[in-house]
């Protein structure tokens, strides 16, 4: 039950992956666009996935993103038009903050 369970979030994982790689076709210049396309499509496993380590309370904030870091981002997309682009959750080094926002 529990492979079947698994083979059913994979699917769907790929198949989320798959819709914003079809979206992204349209517009792959467009970094709010994108994060606004992805998160409604993932915003729910996004949610759940944070509320069962943080509670049902967690508090969720879009962060300013430097341009630099932006621009990158935006070209490996279009540079790889075939790699999925799905949630993950990690941390980030503190140290790092200044980097990404910029």
């Amino acid at each position: 039950k529990a492979a079947m369970t698994m083979d059913n979030i994979a699917a769907s994982t790929r198949k989320k992956a798959e819709e914003l790689a079809d979206m992204l076709k349209e517009r792959s210049d467009d970094f709010a666009w994108m994060r606004q396309s992805f998160l409604g499509i993932h915003q729910s496993s996004i949610e759940w996935g944070l509320g069962a380590v943080f509670g049902p309370d967690f508090d969720r904030r879009t962060v300013p993103v430097g341009s630099n870091v932006i621009t990158q981002f935006m070209n490996s997309i279009q540079e790889m038009p075939l790699a999925e682009i799905r949630p993950a959750f990690h941390g980030t080094n503190i140290a790092n903050y200044d980097s990404i926002y910029q």
